[in-house]
């Protein structure tokens, strides 16, 4: 059951990649289907900073704040 849950969204998204990228890859040619991935993952992992941010309440430290500080 554990091992359901856990796995449930790793492979339902490499099924929704493969059912996405076949025809993409069809369409626009091997090399720009590696750079649309590329921009997928980038977009992820910034969503996911984001999120995770938000969630451990962290806040990221604005360029004036340290000007300041070490000026």
């Amino acid at each position: 059951m554990v091992f359901g849950t856990v796995y449930m969204f790793p492979y339902a998204a490499e099924a929704l990649a493969y059912a996405a990228g076949a025809p993409l890859l069809a369409v626009v040619g091997p090399q720009w289907v590696l750079v649309i991935s590329g921009l997928g993952v980038l977009a992820t992992v910034g969503l996911i900073a984001a999120l995770l941010t938000r969630a451990l309440g962290l806040r990221l430290p604005t360029p004036g704040r340290f000007a300041a500080a070490n000026g």
